[in-house]
């Protein structure tokens, strides 16, 4: 990765650790119901301000929220509810007959949105799933567990496929172990001994 970026997974986790009140059904379903109010309340004000400013954008705000914290069924709920509420902001400023299709366009669109966001959620939940599986796997792999059969004359070890090997390969084709050869000096005495002159 190039300096200054990081991996998107690590980018999930930092984004739960800054928002982690939001997992929270009571607190999000709170934070959604208010921002409702409040971009309903902006919508009236700024209607009368200036007569057909459309803040139509800003009701995707708690449609994703629910559907980042809540899941689908949140978010398409959310979706409903600012689809009427934005029917009754609308409904009360100018001709409720253009509207009601105004109001099915835009419930499309924050359907939408909830779904979209829903589905980028939970794939990110399923990476950060298979992210730490991988990094489980990749800890087990290089790491010697269980019973291991072994000669006990030869010292060869049973490999899963039945076959015997040197203890030395086998431990290197399952671990980052490495080999060099030498004796210690027990063996060392040992074989001067046996062989009547010095090996060093």
């Amino acid at each position: 990765m190039a300096a200054g970026r990081t991996e998107p997974s690590a980018r999930v986790a930092g984004a739960q650790r800054r928002w982690p009140r939001l997992q929270s059904a009571p607190f999000r379903l709170a934070v959604v119901a208010a921002s409702m109010v409040a971009i309903a309340a902006l919508d009236l004000l700024a209607d009368h301000v200036i007569t057909g400013l459309n803040l139509f954008v800003f009701y995707f705000v708690p449609v994703a929220l629910a559907a980042w914290g809540g899941g689908r069924n949140e978010g398409l709920a959310v979706a409903l509810a600012c689809s009427a509420v934005w029917f009754a902001v609308e409904y009360m400023e100018s001709d409720p007959v253009a509207h009601v299709w105004n109001t099915g366009v835009r419930g499309v669109a924050f359907a939408l949105v909830a779904l979209s966001v829903a589905r980028i959620s939970e794939l990110l939940a399923r990476e950060r799933q298979l992210n730490d599986e991988l990094r489980e796997s990749m800890r087990t792999v290089r790491q010697l567990g269980g019973l291991l059969p072994i000669c006990g004359a030869c010292k060869s070890i049973r490999n899963d496929q039945g076959y015997w090997e040197r203890l030395e390969h086998f431990i290197e084709s399952h671990s980052e172990a490495e080999f060099s050869h030498g004796l210690c000096p027990k063996c060392a005495e040992r074989f001067e001994r046996e062989a009547d002159e010095p090996l060093f």
